[in-house]
C-alpha cells in the first residue's frame, strides 16, 4: 500500500506550532534547573520523575520534590536559612499554611501541593502499595474523594467540579500523569519565586520563629 507522501508533509503552521511547544519545553527545563541547583539536586530531575516505573517510588519522589521546594520557598521568603531544620519538619499542610499567611503561593497552587501530600500520605504509608498501581488506588476511591482530588488538582470550582452521578473511572487511567502535570504550575511559581528573589524585586525580611507564629493581629515584625 502507497501513501501520499504530500499527505504526511507537516504544513507550515503545524511546523510553527511544534516549533513554540518545543521552545515553551525548554524554557520551562531551564527554569527547573535554577531551582534544582539551588535545592542541591541534579538538573533535570523534576522532569525524569515522569519515566519512574515503580508506582510507589514515583509518588513518594514527587511528593519530597514537593516538599522540598516549599520549604526552599519558606526559607527564601522569611530571609533566615538558621529556619531551614524548622520548615523541613513541619507537615506539608502547615507548610502550605504558612505559605498563605505570607502571601507567597496562589490558592491554587496551594490545593494542588495539598492533593499531591494527600495521595502520598494514602498511598505511600500503605505497604501493600509497594507494588501497587496509583490506577488502581484512584479507583478504591469513593466518590466524593475522587471529586476532591480532582478538584484539588484541576482546580475546579462550583459547578466546574465533577458531578456525584458522573463516572469518574476514566480518570483512573492518566491519574499518574495528571499528577505530574498539574504539579508543573506550582514548581513553576516556587522557581519563579526564586528568580524575583535573585533580582531583589522583593524586600529582604530576616524572621525569626517568634515573628512567624506571633499573633497574627500583630502582623510580622522585622527581626
Amino acid at each position: 500500500m502507497t501513501h501520499n507522501s504530500d499527505e504526511e508533509k507537516l504544513t507550515e503552521e503545524e511546523i510553527q506550532l511544534l516549533a513554540e511547544r518545543e521552545e515553551r519545553h525548554q524554557r520551562r527545563l531551564k527554569l527547573f534547573a535554577t531551582l534544582e541547583r539551588r535545592m542541591g539536586i541534579p538538573e533535570g530531575f523534576f522532569w525524569s520523575l515522569r519515566m519512574e516505573r515503580d508506582d510507589w517510588a514515583y509518588i513518594v519522589k514527587l511528593s519530597v520534590i514537593c516538599e522540598a521546594a516549599l520549604t526552599h520557598m519558606l526559607v527564601l521568603a522569611v530571609g533566615n536559612n538558621r529556619l531551614y531544620d524548622h520548615f523541613s519538619d513541619l507537615t506539608q499542610s502547615r507548610r502550605l499554611e504558612l505559605a498563605k499567611q505570607l502571601g507567597i503561593l496562589s490558592d491554587a497552587d496551594r490545593h494542588t501541593l495539598s492533593a499531591i501530600a494527600q495521595v502520598r500520605n494514602s498511598f505511600a504509608h500503605r505497604v501493600e502499595n509497594l507494588t501497587g498501581s496509583l490506577r488502581d488506588y484512584f479507583l478504591s476511591r469513593t466518590q466524593e474523594q475522587k471529586i476532591d482530588l480532582i478538584s484539588k488538582l484541576v482546580q475546579l470550582e462550583g459547578t466546574d467540579k465533577p458531578k456525584k452521578e458522573e463516572d469518574l473511572s476514566k480518570h483512573a487511567n492518566f491519574f499518574r500523569l495528571q499528577l505530574f502535570a498539574c504539579c508543573l504550575r506550582p514548581i513553576q511559581s516556587i522557581a519563579n519565586f526564586g528568580l524575583e528573589f535573585d533580582k531583589g524585586l522583593g524586600e529582604e525580611l530576616e524572621w525569626t520563629l517568634r515573628d512567624m507564629y506571633g499573633q497574627p493581629e500583630n502582623g510580622y515584625q522585622k527581626h
